[in-house]
């Protein structure tokens, strides 16, 4: 994957603005994939609690090759994915899921300065962090993204603040349910995430049951739908949909990236 592949597939991700996350459950990744193609999702997010996760990342990416697949609750560490091995036999390095086509790495841990060195030209890394100098050491190492989870809009407010010139391109998640969305996008999220459990709501025991894959598409077009409507509404002018080319969405955003100078 060269430089130019890489900022597409960062704008591509952006563009988009919400993430859906496939979570540790019995529904199909494949087929929810192809749920989230039909309604308009080319970026999706597999997390590593799944069983099988790089089968997955593999049949996702054979299926449809153009989908941006991100591997989620990853570790960098050898020695601490070692141990977890030794416990869930399953748990992938970086190495083996970029092996299986992974298009990036999103964590709930901070990534080390080596993984940056390795990955942060060809790959999307959006490591969790949970303070500021935290996200601003990410952030000059490489990171695409800084993920923090369960921030209220008033918490996101006070991180990216005009203090830190709002310099953060902040992945949200956690507890990120439809009508918190707007809310999110006000105070300056680049980009928020939920998963399938937070998506189908209610319906979701009833779907790890008796998939229905068609309402799993709608729902996550309304996730989707929502974050377009809060950037309109709140920030017109940026986040061009497209024809509007990558450079053109690049200097429209208002954090930093490692694009910014073309």
């Amino acid at each position: 994957m060269n430089t130019t592949t890489l900022k597409d597939t960062y704008v591509r991700i952006h563009r988009q603005g919400f993430m859906p996350i496939f979570v540790r459950d019995e529904l199909d990744a494949v087929k929810l994939a192809g749920a989230c193609r039909e309604a308009g999702i080319s970026a999706i997010e597999i997390t590593c609690r799944r069983d099988g996760v790089l089968d997955e990342v593999a049949a996702v990416k054979r299926a449809y090759p153009d989908m941006i697949v991100l591997a989620g609750s990853t570790v960098d560490d050898p020695e601490i994915v070692a141990f977890i091995k030794s416990k869930k036999p399953g748990m992938p390095s970086l190495d083996e899921l970029a092996a299986a086509g992974a298009d990036g790495f999103v964590a709930q841990l901070p990534f080390k300065r080596e993984t940056f060195e390795k990955y942060a030209a060809t790959h999307i890394l959006a490591p969790g962090v949970t303070t500021i100098k935290e996200a601003y050491d990410m952030l000059q190492m490489g990171a695409h993204f800084t993920k923090f989870c369960y921030l209220t809009k008033d918490d996101l407010k006070k991180v990216n603040g005009d203090p830190v010139h709002g310099i953060f391109p902040l992945f949200i998640v956690g507890g990120v349910t439809l009508d918190k969305i707007e809310g999110y996008i006000q105070a300056g999220a680049a980009m928020v995430a939920a998963g399938w459990d937070v998506i189908l709501g209610a319906d979701y025991a009833a779907a790890r049951k008796n998939p229905d894959y068609r309402l799993a598409s709608e729902r996550v077009a309304q996730f989707a739908d929502a974050v377009r409507a809060a950037r309109s509404q709140f920030f017109p002018g940026m986040f061009p949909a497209e024809p509007a080319s990558a450079d053109d969405y690049l200097k429209s955003l208002p954090h930093y990236h490692p694009f910014w100078r073309g």
